[in-house]
Formats: structure tokens, C-alpha cells, sequence
């Protein structure tokens, strides 16, 4: 599930594209290849599929934005679940 190796083209991508190394919870992108979370406010509500490269440098992209912005603000990404990112964008103005 973590190894890029064995599928997971996004994934790899997002490991050599981070900002502190290969680390699965600097960014979404595992979340988004394996289907659990949708963004309709960022457009992003395209299936991924693990083994090819459609979409993955525009998720990975992505990834890496939605990432920053989760750490930076000490957001857990395993809390994504229910919320949308409206209700997470109103949380913080609390």
C-alpha cells in the first residue's frame, strides 16, 4: 500500500516530489489513488487508477497543494473522512 513500487504511479510521484522525503502522509495522494476522498470544490472528482499515469501530474499537483496547506495548519489526514473542504475552511475561522 505504501510501496510505489508495486503500483501506485501518483503515489511515487508524490514521494519524489516531497518536501521531506518519501512520506505518505505529506500529501493525499494515497488517499486520492485508492478512491477515498472526493474535492468538488477543488474539481477534483476523477478516479484514479493506481497502475497507469492518467491524471497523476495534475493529482499529484494537487496533492501537494491540499498537502502543505493540511500541515501546515496541523491537520490530520486521516481525519479527511465526512468533511468537505468548506466545513474545514469554517473550522479554522473559529
Amino acid at each position: 500500500m505504501h510501496d510505489p513500487r508495486g503500483g501506485g504511479h501518483g503515489l511515487a510521484l508524490s514521494y519524489a516530489m516531497s518536501l521531506r522525503g518519501a512520506c505518505h502522509v505529506n500529501d493525499p495522494m494515497l488517499f486520492m489513488e485508492m478512491g477515498m476522498v472526493q474535492w468538488p470544490e477543488l474539481d477534483f472528482e476523477v478516479e484514479l487508477f493506481p497502475t497507469t499515469d492518467e491524471h497523476k501530474s495534475w493529482a499529484a499537483v494537487l496533492a501537494m497543494e491540499k498537502g502543505s496547506v493540511e500541515n501546515s495548519a496541523c491537520w490530520c489526514v486521516f481525519a479527511n473522512g465526512d468533511i468537505s473542504l468548506t466545513d474545514w475552511v469554517g473550522m479554522s475561522k473559529t
